[in-house]
């Protein structure tokens, strides 16, 4: 992992060398096999070491600076020893990710009260041991992406984690969630993208009261249950993009009642039930882009008061009804293009009086009744009818009527900019 991120922490915790740190780090040896770059202005000690054993361990536990930052990356590490850094006790970031470690013993990060940040990324780990972490009361973040881990289970996998922030699964191949997560009440930002999780049953996540980012995409979750992510009231963005998702069904987001953006792009949904939102009063942006969405309901946004953008290009959609899009009364982007959208019946904008941006480019749209675009005629400033799968020839009467606010109309088959001619207005 890069050095920079790392170094950031220290802006949070300044310290200040007493003359005795800087006269030990000057007349420190460092172990061999190891780099040590001493940072006398911010108090901390840079120790990176090419691999790790016995010798090491105690070369590196002897060397008299308090080391701050232990970088072992990409050290061919296949194993650590039992209490191999129990001495380090200021330490503040351990890096093990780019190695090749199976297993880690249950006391492999005794000592370690002090550490802020750790990443194990890039290994070979299929399982975690009980209470691995349990000694670990000051970590902030956790990086375990990239190994071959299949299974979180047990009551215990994070006993000990009380002040986490960011804990980090992707890429791996976890099929289960057998854990509990109440030890990680102070969890703000959960990462479990790109696994292989089927299915999310209700009350997953429960015990996670102030998480407020929870990547979940690119998994093979079909289906969430009602009340899936109850107990996240905190929760503010949540993406489930690229999974199998068929169908969203009512009461799905009940409890998340602080979420802002919520992406379901590159999934399969082909319905939507009435209530599926119920509960989404604050979200301001929604992804139902990419796959198979074949009709809108009326009253389906029913709730959502706060929505701003709302993307549901590259569907099947071949119908509109009449106040599809009903209770979007802040709504200012709207994306339908690449559809199958045919008619724009005279009802079917009611409601989006704060609409600025209308895609609806390569679809099949050969007629727009009158006065269609008359609940927004003040707001909207870009309106795009563009692509030759639109058949619409001509303009029926009031089509454009009194948009004083447009700045740019694409109308022509091709069109890639053209200003509002006067006549239309």
């Amino acid at each position: 992992m890069a050095i920079l991120k790392f170094l950031l922490i220290f802006v949070v915790f300044p310290l200040y060398c007493s003359s005795a740190d800087v006269t030990d780090a000057k007349n420190a040896v460092c172990p061999n096999d190891c780099s040590c770059r001493p940072d006398y202005r911010q108090c901390k000690n840079f120790v990176s070491c090419g691999g790790w054993s016995n010798d090491t361990s105690v070369k590196v536990n002897a060397y008299t600076p308090a080391i701050d930052f232990l970088d072992l990356s990409g050290s061919s590490l296949s194993r650590l020893l039992n209490n191999a850094f129990n001495r380090l006790t200021k330490l503040i970031i351990l890096d093990l990710s780019w190695n090749a470690i199976t297993s880690l013993p249950a006391d492999a990060f005794t000592g370690l009260e002090t550490l802020l940040i750790l990443d194990l990324s890039e290994n070979d780990m299929m399982t975690l041991t009980h209470n691995l972490f349990s000694g670990l009361s000051a970590l902030k973040e956790l990086y375990l992406s990239n190994n071959r881990i299949d299974t979180l289970e047990g009551n215990d996998l994070f006993t000990g984690l009380k002040s986490l922030n960011k804990l980090v699964f992707s890429e791996n191949y976890i099929t289960k969630l057998k854990v509990n997560f109440t030890e990680l009440s102070a969890l703000e930002e959960l990462d479990l993208s790109q696994n292989l999780l089927p299915n999310l049953k209700t009350d997953t996540f429960t015990g996670l009261v102030n998480l407020t980012n929870l990547d979940l995409s690119k998994n093979k979750i079909k289906t969430l249950e009602g009340n899936t992510f109850n107990g996240l009231s905190a929760l503010k963005e949540l993406d489930l993009s690229g999974n199998s998702i068929t169908k969203l069904v009512s009461n799905t987001f009940i409890g998340l009642d602080v979420l802002t953006k919520l992406d379901f792009t590159g999934n399969t949904i082909n319905a939507l039930d009435t209530n599926a939102f119920t509960g989404l009063a604050k979200l301001e942006h929604l992804k139902l882009s990419d796959k198979g969405i074949t009709k809108l309901a009326s009253g389906t946004f029913t709730g959502m008061d706060s929505l701003k953008i709302l993307e549901l290009s590259n569907n099947k959609i071949s119908k509109l009804p009449g106040n599809a899009f009903f209770g979007l009364n802040k709504l200012e982007k709207l994306d339908l293009k690449d559809n199958e959208i045919e008619t724009l019946v005279a009802t079917v904008f009611n409601d989006l009086g704060e609409l600025k941006e209308l895609y609806l480019q390569n679809n099949q749209i050969n007629i727009i009744a009158q006065r269609a675009f008359e609940p927004f005629a003040a707001s909207l400033t870009d309106l795009q009818l563009q692509g030759k799968k639109n058949t619409l020839q001509d303009y029926r009467d009031n089509t454009f009527y009194d948009l004083i606010s447009l700045q740019r109309l694409y109308v022509r088959p091709f069109d890639t900019w053209s200003d509002v001619c006067p006549s239309l207005t």
